[in-house]
């Protein structure tokens, strides 16, 4: 698979940060609302089940980001340990 010729893995990484930093603020913010509001008419109940809602969607977009990230520092690792095996094979027998 090969990247697009843009490809910054660095400024990747630190998108991805970015975003998992908003996210992560966004629930918080989110978590307070809910724990806050008072339900008392049943337009406060639905504005309650939109709230968790939005907190389920963002919760989930964080755990994709974050997998991603996870997956990424695997795959980085992985080429290290291919990149090392190559070596020991290129001396050759000890």
């Amino acid at each position: 698979m090969s990247l697009p010729p843009s490809y910054d893995p660095a400024e990747s990484d630190t998108d991805r940060e970015e975003v998992l930093s908003i996210l992560e603020d966004a629930i918080h913010d989110v978590r307070a609302r809910t724990k806050e509001r008072a339900v008392e008419t049943p337009e406060d109940e639905r504005m309650l089940i939109k709230w968790y809602r939005t907190l389920g969607t963002l919760s989930g977009q964080y755990r994709m980001l974050q997998r991603d990230t996870d997956i990424d520092e695997m795959e980085a690792d992985l080429e290290l340990l291919q990149e090392v095996t190559n070596l020991r094979d290129q001396e050759g027998p000890r």
